[in-house]
């Protein structure tokens, strides 16, 4: 799956292949949103990091 310019994919098990897809489809959404959480951060850490120098 795509996602804002980046590819991700998703690994589920099960005897059933409904239930395997709809479980690599939820790995899929848990790698988005950690992804998203990350950048979120990373933006955090670069305004801080910027405030830090303006105070300086």
């Amino acid at each position: 799956m795509n996602y804002h310019g980046r590819r991700f994919h998703g690994v589920g098990l099960a005897t059933d292949i409904v239930e395997s897809s709809a479980k690599a489809m939820v790995h899929v959404l848990n790698n988005i949103w950690r992804a998203a959480e990350v950048e979120k951060e990373l933006q955090r850490k670069a305004q801080n990091k910027e405030n830090n120098k303006e105070t300086v």
